[in-house]
């Protein structure tokens, strides 16, 4: 898999769309380039920093995430263990609550941590293994950890799994910017949003790309 996407009006998943779709077309206009850099942690990294994030801002949870890296490398400096994985089931699991409540994390998400840890370790959750699965197996496998939802499987298969056919109806700006870009007077159920979204099958990741870059237009 590449490390970034780039795409613009000539890039034929593009074209597909706007072709399906007259009204996104106004849209890519807009937009132009749309650029995405692939996380470059594993899977279990992934899947800790999704945790990490959740209700916070980027900001405040790329600063957790930082602070829980450091305390990850501390135990493995102190078992003599050079890796480039920094933040691991076995290190994780060697820490106490005291140490991740001191890098930020609060109760819920260290007990979901915990859980993603024994599930790894117990081998119920395979986080390589989790790349071959299909979109439905893999978020039937990962939701069985407390504190990942169907949200956070999506956002690892576009972001860490580059998978170009996914779409989430409940993420919040893309709710919005589907209602400001065909003028809805409401928002669309779960139900309407995935089927206005077959019209961009199979490229519904890139669709999703350039709405989201819509709030960086209405905030010009």
């Amino acid at each position: 898999m590449t490390d970034r996407w780039v795409f613009n009006h000539d890039s034929p998943e593009v074209r597909h769309i706007c072709e399906r779709d007259p009204v996104f077309g106004r849209l890519v206009e807009l937009v132009g380039d749309v650029e995405v850099q692939f996380r470059s942690q594993g899977i279990f990294e992934a899947l800790v920093r999704s945790i990490v994030g959740q209700q916070l801002s980027n900001k405040a949870a790329d600063a957790i995430w930082a602070r829980l890296r450091e305390v990850c490398q501390g135990v493995g400096n102190a078992r003599g263990k050079a890796t480039d994985v920094v933040v691991t089931p076995d290190r994780l699991s060697s820490l106490d609550d005291e140490a991740l409540r001191a890098a930020g994390l609060s109760r819920p998400k260290i007990s979901y941590i915990r859980d993603l840890c024994l599930k790894v370790q117990n081998g119920e959750i395979d986080p390589d293994g989790v790349r071959h699965l299909s979109d439905r197996d893999l978020i039937s496998s990962l939701t069985k950890v407390k504190g990942i939802g169907e949200w956070s499987c999506q956002m690892l298969m576009i972001f860490s799994l580059g998978r170009l056919d996914v779409f989430a109806p409940a993420d919040l700006a893309l709710r919005r910017a589907i209602t400001w870009l065909y003028e809805l007077k409401e928002p669309l159920r779960d139900s309407d949003l995935l089927r206005m979204s077959e019209r961009w099958r199979p490229y519904r990741t890139v669709a999703s790309l350039y709405l989201w870059e819509s709030a960086n237009l209405k905030s010009r």
